[in-house]
């Protein structure tokens, strides 16, 4: 990589001063005066020649000193009383949690372990050990670090520990995914110090997340510089809720650019604004990027920042995900810009996530027409979408739907949890939808302002959808409205989900209409017309209607309408035997098949059938040889 960044000349010395009592632990949050002498002691960080991995040591001999005088202290404060033993937690299945077992399988540099969770410290799993043990292993592919209560923010003998084991993990050259989770690294006794020689020298490191951190100006600085520094790229750094401010995020964001191979960025609910997206904009339109995935939700992004970003996406034909949700400073003429990027010709964006924004009817007006001629956009999140706590309007909705329609459209998801969309607006929706064969996905929770009457009229539509999911959950859902959507789901072919009924429960009358789309017992036929894709249907299922569901999850639906008949169908061989000739065949290749895909009881019918019709009308006629098949 090309180190060609630098901090402004005027702070270079100061930086690394400060950055260099705090490594110390020499430095309290106020103060700012500090020697040149701390910053010599610990150059290792800094100095760009020290390149070597075996030379790399994160504590100098004086330091290491100090530890060794502390440790003995440590373990006499650390009393039975006031030790924080190791807990079970919910990740078991994701890895092997830090225990006692665990340390001596680290220690032997057992193959079995390749993702360590840790958590707390004890006597048994000593910090000091474990971050050595970690340091020298080679197997070791994934490591979680969680903090939280009584943890990095707990008492000075807890953030003591995990300052050891981070002294010790800073020497592993095997670990691919390192991730930090609540633990407050802004503290000037925690072990963040040895992060940036980590991050640094560890070139399998390819996955970076730190996420509720707090880490704070001087810390995400020493991250900058790391980043600067490695000589390899990453493939994704996850960096939210940190409280990194506009102007750091600039310095993180520009530190990034010769990351080539960068995929994914998350800086996902920080403070970062005009500054920022000005980096991302040389990111973004840099010819050798590769960064296909951006996560901007709730931040300072204002409309001359979504300026700034809509100008480098115009250009941008790599970026595929962007997230600028809870971003309420966008105004409609915000919106109006960026909209343009989302044109024909423009990005290539197919995930755009611009939930619980204040887009106003102008807006989505405007989004809704540049998606007319777009081809990439397959989906779109409009969670909780309004005009500054003001619903959007039918014109608003009428004039975004008119996408859908396009026949160039690629849209296959769409989002509308509590949207406030309004009844004319679902209308016009379920208009769009029916001329749309490419909408798979539609969720339609949390829009309890809309009547009984409208959800009935949306639902009876569904035969012209193509829709394969619907989620409803949170509305005006009665027995009636159930009765509509069974009714139109007859014989539909692509729905396999509908999720309703947990603010008005299903009651008896609905899951008889259930029962009945799934299982028409009133003949044979319609038995077979029953609906066989529906796969799940709200909560709280009926034992007998969840095994109808579950037979409707076989991949060959023949074989679904072929078991319903043989479980249900009362009466089949009379029924078959009482049918007119013509309709025999039909009916009875609905059961049963044999090796060669043939229903054995069309088999013996036809064969029981021409017998008897040969008899009948041929009598006395000579016989041809039949034809040998």
């Amino acid at each position: 990589m090309d180190d060609t960044y630098i901090f402004p000349q005027a702070r270079v010395e100061d930086e690394k001063i400060l950055i260099a009592n705090v490594i110390n632990n020499q430095l309290s949050s106020d103060d700012t005066s500090v020697s040149s002498a701390a910053a010599e002691a610990n150059h290792i960080l800094w100095d760009e020649d020290s390149n070597n991995d075996e030379d790399i040591n994160v504590m100098d001999e004086d330091e290491s000193i100090m530890d060794s005088d502390r440790d003995s202290e440590d373990e006499d404060d650390l009393s039975d009383d006031e030790e924080y033993l190791y807990y079970e937690s919910e990740d078991e299945d994701d890895g092997d949690v830090l225990t006692e077992e665990t340390l001596l399988k680290i220690k032997d540099n057992n193959p079995e372990v390749t993702n360590l969770i840790v958590r707390r410290f004890s006597t048994a799993v000593p910090a000091k050990d474990a971050g050595i043990y970690v340091g020298n292993n080679t197997n070791l592919k994934k490591l979680t670090i969680k903090g939280g209560d009584n943890t990095w923010e707990g008492p000075q003998q807890v953030e003591r520990s995990h300052q050891l084991f981070s002294q010790g993990v800073a020497n592993n050259r095997s670990i691919e995914l390192l991730s930090i989770q609540e633990c407050s690294l802004d503290s000037g006794s925690s072990g963040v110090s040895t992060l940036p020689s980590f991050i640094q020298y560890n070139v399998n490191l390819h996955t970076l997340e730190i996420v509720g951190c707090d880490i704070g100006h001087t810390k995400a600085r020493l991250l900058a510089a790391s980043f600067l520094k490695r000589k390899a790229s990453f493939l994704k750094v996850t960096l939210d809720a940190n409280r990194i401010s506009d102007m750091i995020g600039q310095e993180l964001v520009e530190s990034l650019l010769g990351h080539t191979n960068l995929e994914c960025l998350s800086m996902g609910d920080n403070a970062i604004g005009i500054q920022t997206c000005s980096a991302l904009s040389k990111l973004l339109t840099s010819t050798k990027t590769k960064l296909a995935e951006i996560n901007l939700e709730n931040n300072h992004i204002n409309d001359e920042a979504t300026s700034i970003l809509t100008n480098a996406l115009s250009m941008n034909k790599i970026l595929k995900k962007l997230n600028l949700s809870f971003n309420c400073d966008i105004t409609q003429q915000g919106w109006q810009i960026f909209s343009t990027c989302m044109q024909q010709g423009g990005s290539i964006i197919e995930t755009l996530n611009i939930s619980s924004t204040n887009i106003s009817n102008q807006g989505i007006s405007a989004l809704g027409s540049s998606l007319i001629g777009n081809t990439t956009l397959k989906t779109l999140d409009l969670y909780d979408i309004n005009n500054n706590g003001t619903p959007l309007i039918s014109s608003g909705w009428s004039s975004f739907f008119a996408c859908i329609q396009s026949p160039s459209s690629s849209l296959q998801q769409i989002d509308l949890r509590y949207s406030s969309i309004d009844e004319g607006g679902l209308l016009v929706l379920a208009e769009a939808l029916g001329k749309s064969s490419k909408i798979q996905m539609l969720d339609v929770s949390q829009n309890l302002h809309i009547t009984v009457e409208i959800w009935k009229s949306f639902f009876s539509r569904l035969a012209s959808f193509s829709l394969e999911e619907v989620y409803a959950q949170g509305n005006n859902i009665t027995d009636e409205v159930v009765a509509e959507l069974s009714h139109a789901l007859v014989g539909n072919n692509t729905l396999k989900t509908v999720s309703i009924g947990d603010l008005f429960p299903i009651g008896t009358a609905g899951w008889e209409h259930v029962r009945h789309l799934l299982c028409n017992k009133s003949s044979l036929s319609n038995l077979h017309k029953s609906n066989h894709t529906l796969q799940s249907f709200g909560c709280d299922i009926p034992e007998d209607v969840q095994q109808l569901l579950n037979m409707n999850k076989a991949i060959k639906k023949k074989e679904v309408a072929r078991e319903k008949v043989l479980k249900y169908g009362d009466n089949i061989i009379e029924t078959v035997v009482g049918l007119e000739l013509n309709v025999v065949p039909s009916m009875a290749s609905y059961i049963g098949e044999d090796e060669k895909g043939l229903s054995v009881l069309y088999q013996l019918c036809k064969s029981l059938l021409f017998e008897s019709k040969h008899k009948m009308n041929y009598s006395g006629v000579k016989r041809k040889r039949p034809c040998k098949y």
